[in-house]
């Protein structure tokens, strides 16, 4: 029995999408149609509405989830984010592309896959599921459908060149007027966070600010230049690493 279970555990697969954005982004516009995006709702409700049975929709609901489409709340339920309205009610199509790179950069498993293969040309099917079940820890029975799903959602979205290479920097290639009106991240609720002024050594700070103020002011080189930042009061490590992740999408090419 210890063997058994011992070997369980050492094929455990990580987690991974099973579905594609479009086909999440579509799962959620229904849930928003009936359910609104105000209030949690039960995968027992979803799936009655959905005339679905609860097995079908659990992994449907849980890939939703990874992708930030939907909110899920321990015995609550779930419900669409603000990041599912970006993505089916943008306010422009670089808002849509931003928003739909962010559901990208959700799951733990995608953002190092998009790391890696930044700029360099895309394995086929084969060659990525080979990869995920020696590199990434996922397991051979699903590493081929898990590359078949990350590759189908690199294609959907126009994240592939002519060259079969990953394209991620495509916020860049606007207008200096379209990146001064788009270029924002979407404002969260406040917290209690350090106010950093810019040095050569960027980890002087010069004050704090309490709960419940203002966004957190972060001063640049050059004059009047100021970025500002909100967090949610429970925020974590993991989501300032996020964070960076994020930022580092707007990058300009060098």
């Amino acid at each position: 029995m210890d063997t058994i279970e011992k070997k369980s555990q050492r094929f455990r697969s990580v987690a991974y999408p099973s579905y594609t954005i479009t086909d999440s982004v579509e799962l959620t516009r229904k849930v928003n149609q009936l359910f609104g995006n105000s209030s949690y709702n039960k995968r027992e409700d979803i799936a009655q509405q959905l005339e679905m049975s609860v097995g079908n929709l659990v992994m449907k609901l849980s890939t939703a989830n990874q992708y930030g489409l939907l909110e899920m709340k321990s015995k609550e339920g779930y419900k669409p984010t603000d990041l599912f309205t970006s993505v089916y009610r943008p306010l422009s199509d670089e808002e849509k592309k931003k928003s739909e790179l962010e559901c990208l950069y959700r799951p733990e498993l995608y953002g190092k896959l998009l790391d890696h293969y930044k700029g360099k040309q895309l394995p086929a099917i084969g060659g990525l599921s080979i990869l995920l079940y020696r590199s990434y820890k996922v397991s051979e029975e699903a590493s081929s459908r898990a590359a078949k799903v990350f590759l189908d959602n690199l294609n959907e979205l126009g994240f592939v060149d002519d060259d079969n290479r990953l394209k991620i920097d495509f916020i860049n290639n606007g207008t200096d007027n379209e990146k001064d009106s788009t270029n924002v991240l979407p404002a969260i609720p406040a917290a209690s966070k350090p106010l950093v002024k810019y040095s050569d050594n960027v980890s002087h700070i010069t004050s704090y600010i309490p709960d419940g103020a203002p966004p957190i002011p972060i001063f640049l080189k050059g004059e009047n230049r100021i970025a500002k930042l909100l967090l949610p009061a429970d925020f974590t490590d993991e989501d300032i690493e996020y964070i960076k992740k994020v930022i580092d999408v707007y990058k300009r090419p060098k």
